[in-house]
This record gives C-alpha cells, structure tokens and sequence, in this order.
C-alpha cells in the first residue's frame, strides 16, 4: 500500500495546488490538501515536537489555511465566484 498511498498524496498535492492556484474547484482541492495535512501531521511531524526541526507548525499552517477555504470559499474573483454569480 505505500506505493498507492504515494500516488494518491502525489495527485493530491500536485493537482490540488494547481486547482488552488487556478481557484478552479477550491473547496473540494482545499479539503483534500487538509486531509493530507492532516494524515502529514499525525503519522510523519507529531514525534518531532512543534517548532523543532521536521516539527508540525509548518503542516499546522497549511491545515489551518485549507480549512478556511473550504469554510470561505476562494471569494468573488475565482473561477468558481464566476460561476456561481452566473447561475
């Protein structure tokens, strides 16, 4: 299973920052990049403390911006702000 699981999180952050990037389908690539923050922060960063080297307060961060797209949104200057002022 590593070699899926590797795949998948490959996929995941590749396409899902292009898709953040883009503001294309925001909440649903914000939800994906914070699932895989989250699995980053309790399986690799825990045992290393908080502000240590290799430390989580960097996935922390990235947890914490992925949450508030998906609560937000990417705003009214987005691919998906357009598509939803047009329907």
């Amino acid at each position: 299973m590593p070699l899926v699981s590797a795949v998948i999180v490959t996929l995941v952050e590749f396409l899902g920052g292009i898709a953040l990037d883009c503001r294309i389908p925001t909440r649903w690539a914000a939800a994906l990049n914070g699932f895989d923050m989250v699995v980053a922060i309790l399986v690799v960063h825990l045992k290393n403390g908080f502000l240590k080297p290799g430390g989580f307060e960097h996935p922390l961060t990235l947890l914490g911006a992925c949450v508030a797209l998906v609560m937000l949104g990417s705003g009214s200057l987005s691919v998906d702000g357009a598509l939803a002022k047009r329907e």
